[in-house]
């Protein structure tokens, strides 16, 4: 039945694939979409043929959605199983591996082994611990189908080929990332993952045309693009198809289902670490001689890890010269320079074994390559690399700085530490020489090549290398045997050895050395003044007696390095970083002491033949040998080197050759030596000698068309020198541009060494109505101040005549601004000071005036008074000014005016000063007494003059005039009854009111307890009768009716009439 089930598995397998063939072929019908390498531009090589690190991991080679590429990029990595390399499609950087940093994933591009089985067995397997390692998110699986990648045989040969090193060197082992990818368990329905640096692809579905790589199957890959050759392997993916069956990629067929116990190949990905690559290139490097040709399309380039550290050597190109500067280094394995480029139709290389130091020139790698087209090297890649553990180790060339040609006469300090460094082809674009101390006989000047910074040296400084002996007849050691006295050496620094006994070849123990140490001391060789100029530098040499082992050792002079191998090249400087062709620089005709001992005797060390080759000579030799050392000089005190002499009275002019010699000028600020200033407009050089008691020279140094020359003259005091002068003597051009020229004052002082100070560029500032006229030079602020204005003027604003200039604020007298390069003239302007009102308004209330009134026009600084006056019986209530209250007075003055104002007056009724009140008395009538319900009255009199009566006040508040009489008889008052009868029982205050004055009393009301004097109470009832009255209306409103109707009738008769 089992038997049964699984041939029906079969056959319907069988079915559904021919099923699949009628959709399949028409979207094969247009064959498979070849992409093309992308082509270089220029001599730029393809991307397909040199590839940077991270081209490798972006969208350089990245698959599309639909797993297309436009552009194809392969690797050789590892070996398959029959010993081949092995070569991978880079598909760009996984996300889900090292954060997408520093990697890319790979997918081999031909099986990397066949006959391979996903299981041996169909059934089952209970074996938990064969997916041990398989996470399933915390999920708990006992069984699972023989398709099961993460327990698979597949999975072990995988796990396998990445540790076997005839797969995978240890090193390419350390280059493969882990990768976790994602499998589907149908048998559990579920997923789990596995992480391994090899691994097997996936599929979706079957049949169909992609397949899927990296962490989340997020990278997919048409068959068209790169699995479509119909005549490779088919091989095994990882997803499950049914229990017993896994898929297949078949190459030009898609994806189908395969026993799990049937062979297929194997034709993984995986993940490589980027962190330490530098590039990759499909060149291949020279093992011995030259190697060149073309790289073909398609071609799978190798990484290039970055080979610092690997003391692989140094390269650098000049484009000018079109050199390619070479030197290996110390490192034991085969180095060789390779450069690649695209002469705009095919990719090329070019491959050279270095064994030490070589140039190569593009004219060596055109006739190597046959090629007749141009190359650049500034858009070739150049690399020197070496291989180890099959991986290759590059550095990268630099491109050598640009030197400019200068002129070698005159010199400044950046110039001395930049322009004369030779390239490390060892020539130099330029070759110049100082004058500095003397040679043994103590009289003739000891010159030097010029060789630039020394970056081990600190400070501003330059090697400088003697260009004739300095000394003759030198031996590098009398005696030839070997020195076991330690006190010889014991400055020689060694970094790791103890040393009892050395060569007789040993530098740091020669009388060579000994010789060098005295001379640097010898004020018969240098001033004390140049001696401290002289800085100490320390080089490494070999010590061929202990093993070879390297000592230092650290002097002002000493001699250069030299090797056999090399024998046209001399170094100088720490590292003998500094290359010296002696074929440039050394070919005097005489040969001389190196320290560079011979390794094969102990009594031989290097020469320098003549400047021609590093020849052989015994230590001891009879007639000794010339000293020509190397040395270093600080130039932080230097202002700059010239050829040029001073001179020593009234004027001298010379031309300068081209091989003249300089010497160094230092910096003589602080030395007294004067003032130096010259104008180009007006062809002037104003030099003024300083307090110094030592001969102050100007010297003027300029080049015509074809020679250098210069004019020097001595200052006694101040001297104005035109270029008239200068060309009026002889050996000077007819026509001289100050500007183009060298200008300065010097002199020597007392510990022999030239002190100088450079000119100063002026320009003339000329200052119309005002102060500044001068003369000053470039960037310096100038302060300029407009004369005091004419009587009915002012300033109005600086004018700029001529010149290009900022100033600081053009309306005020004092200003300033920055000198340009050129000569200014500018002029203050006055005008007619402007006469300025102000207006004051005037205003005032009812009762007063104010003048003058209204508006009223003030000059700027002026005064006006006003003055306010109140009408009769008034006076000023408030005065305002410009809306704030002032003290109120008859006149205001505004003082100094410079604004508006507004002035304002209100008045007020003058109050009449109080009378003092008179004393009057009540005279009668006082204290009276009235009783209720009578009808008597109550008289009171005042002694005041009835005229000046005012009025009367009960109970402190004026009645009413109808409730008492007033008479006169000084003055009466008679207080009514029908008052009285209103008031309360009590006692009331009573006061008369004259005009000046009052008297007062009171009153009092009372009960009235005689009934007899009660008065009869009036009827409160209404007696009358309302319907007779009605009645009597009646009749009198008929009688009137009836009277108008009789009128009416005698009115009409009469009109008849």
């Amino acid at each position: 039945m089992k038997k049964l089930k699984h041939n029906f598995k079969k056959g319907m397998a069988f079915v559904l694939s021919l099923a699949m063939v009628a959709g399949l072929v028409p979207a094969m019908s247009g064959g498979a979409n070849k992409v093309q390498a992308a082509p270089g531009s220029g001599t730029e090589p393809s991307v397909s043929a040199y590839a940077m690190k991270d081209q490798m991991m972006d969208d350089t080679f990245k698959p599309d959605a639909d797993g297309n590429a436009t552009t194809i990029g392969k690797l050789v990595f590892g070996k398959n199983s029959d010993g081949n390399a092995q070569e991978w499609y880079i598909l760009g950087a996984d996300s889900g591996v090292t954060e997408g940093n520093n990697n890319t994933i790979i997918f081999a591009a031909s099986p990397i082994a066949t006959n391979k089985v996903f299981n041996s067995s169909t059934g089952k397997n209970a074996n938990t611990s064969s997916w041990s390692d398989c996470n399933y998110g915390g999920e708990s699986v006992t069984e699972v189908y023989a398709y099961h990648y993460g327990a698979s045989e597949l999975r072990d040969t995988l796990q396998t080929i990445a540790a076997d090193t005839s797969y995978f060197t240890s090193a390419e082992q350390g280059l493969m990332n882990d990768t976790t990818v994602k499998t589907d368990d149908m048998k559990n329905s579920t997923t789990y993952t596995t992480t391994d640096k090899l691994y097997a692809l996936a599929a979706d579905s079957y049949r169909f045309t992609n397949i899927k790589a990296g962490s989340g199957n997020s990278t997919v890959l048409a068959m068209s693009c790169f699995w479509s050759d119909t005549s490779g392997y088919k091989f095994w993916l990882r997803s499950p198809f049914n229990d017993i069956s896994a898929w297949l990629a078949s190459p030009g067929g898609g994806v189908y289902g395969h026993d799990v116990n049937r062979g297929s190949a194997v034709q993984p990905a995986s993940n490589l670490d980027l962190s330490s690559v530098l590039f990759a290139s499909a060149a291949t490097a020279a093992s011995s001689g030259t190697k060149s040709g073309t790289i073909t399309e398609g071609t799978a380039m190798a990484l290039r890890l970055d080979g610092t550290g690997n003391n692989i050597g140094t390269v650098t190109y000049n484009t000018t010269a079109g050199n390619i500067n070479v030197t290996k280094g110390s490192t034991t394995s085969n180095v060789a320079l390779v450069v690649q480029g695209n002469d705009g139709t095919k990719d090329w290389y070019y491959s050279k074994q270095i064994t030490g130091t070589d140039v190569v020139n593009v004219s060596d790698m055109k006739t190597k390559l046959s090629s007749s087209a141009d190359i650049d090297l500034s858009a070739c890649k150049i690399w020197l690399e070496i291989t180890e553990d099959n991986v290759s180790y590059a550095v990268n060339a630099e491109k050598e700085k640009e030197i400019e040609k200068i002129n070698t006469t005159y010199v400044t300090k950046e110039q001395l530490m930049n322009s004369f460094k030779p390239y490390s082809n060892g020539t130099a674009v330029n070759y110049g020489k100082l004058v500095f101390g003397k040679k043994s006989d103590g009289t003739t000047a000891q010159e030097w090549y010029i060789l630039g910074k020394d970056e081990g040296v600190s400070g501003d400084n330059t090697i400088i290398v003697a260009a004739s002996p300095i000394a003759r007849g030198q031996k590098f050691n009398s005696d030839i045997s070997n020195k076991n006295d330690e006190n010889l050496w014991s400055d020689c620094v060694y970094s790791e050895a103890t040393i009892t006994e050395v060569y007789a070849n040993h530098y740091g123990a020669s009388e060579l050395r000994d010789t060098l140490q005295g001379m640097a001391t010898n004020t018969s060789y240098f001033t004390s003044a140049e001696q401290g100029l002289m800085n100490a530098t320390t080089v490494t040499t070999k010590d061929t007696k202990n093993s070879s082992v390297t000592y230092t050792t650290t002097d002002k002079l000493y001699a250069l390095q030299g090797d056999y191998d090399n024998a046209q090249y001399l170094w100088a400087g720490t590292d003998d970083s500094t290359v010296l062709a002696m074929s440039s620089y050394l070919r005097n005709g005489e040969w001389f002491w190196l320290r560079s001992p011979f390794g094969r005797s102990g009594d031989i060390a290097l020469c320098a033949d003549r400047g021609y080759y590093v020849i052989l000579g015994r230590v001891d030799i009879d007639s000794g040998s010339p000293v020509q050392p190397a040395s270093n000089l600080n130039l932080s005190s230097v202002l700059f080197a010239s050829a040029a002499t001073a001179a020593s009275s009234d004027t001298k002019s010379e031309k300068i050759t081209d091989s003249a010699a300089m010497t160094l000028r230092l910096d003589g600020t602080g030395k007294n030596i004067g003032t130096v200033t010259y104008n180009t407009t007006t062809g002037d050089i104003k030099a003024v000698k300083g307090a110094t008691s030592q001969t102050v020279v100007l010297v003027v140094q300029g080049k015509d068309e074809t020679n250098d020359w210069y004019y020097s003259k001595k200052i006694t005091g101040t001297d104005v020198v035109n270029v008239s002068d200068i060309v009026a003597e002889p050996n000077t051009p007819s026509s001289i541009d100050l500007s183009a020229c060298k200008i300065w004052l010097e002199t020597t002082d007392t510990d022999g060494m030239i002190y100088a100070i450079n000119a100063t560029n002026v320009y003339a500032l000329t200052v119309t109505n005002g102060s500044g006229t001068g003369e000053y030079e470039q960037g310096a602020t100038v302060t300029i101040t407009a004369d005091t204005a004419t009587s009915g003027q002012q300033f109005k604003e600086w004018e700029v005549v001529s010149g290009t200039i900022t100033l600081a604020d053009s309306m005020r007298e004092t200003t300033t601004f920055t000198m340009p390069a050129e000569a200014v003239s500018v002029k203050a302007n006055y005008e007619v000071i402007p006469v300025t009102e102000y207006t004051i308004t005037s205003t005032t209330g009812a009762n007063g005036s104010i003048s003058p009134s209204g508006t009223v026009k003030v000059v700027s600084g002026g005064s006006q008074t006003f003055t306010i006056t109140s009408a009769t019986g008034y006076e000023i209530d408030t005065l305002k000014v410009d809306g704030s209250a002032v003290s109120s007075v008859t006149s205001y003055t505004f003082n100094n005016v410079d604004k508006a104002h507004t002035i304002e007056a209100t008045f007020k009724k003058k109050q009449s000063p109080e009378p003092t009140p008179t004393s009057y008395k009540i005279i009668s009538g006082a204290d009276s007494e009235w009783k209720q319900n009578t009808d008597r009255n109550i008289t009171i009199r005042g002694n005041g003059e009835f005229s000046k009566f005012e009025s009367v006040k009960v109970d402190g508040s004026i009645i009413d005039a109808k409730n008492y009489t007033a008479k006169e008889g000084s003055t009466i008052i008679i207080l009514k009854a029908d008052y009285l009868k209103t008031l309360a029982v009590g006692t009331h205050s009573f006061e008369i009111v004259w005009t000046d004055g009052s008297a007062a009393t009171n009153f009092k009301i009372s009960k009235n307890t005689d009934d007899s004097q009660q008065p009869t109470p009036p009827q409160t009832g209404d007696n009358s009768r309302p319907m007779l009255w009605v009645t009597l209306l009646a009749a009198s409103l008929a009688g009137l009716l009836a009277l108008l109707v009789v009128c009416r009738k005698k009115d009409d008769k009469y009109m008849q009439r």
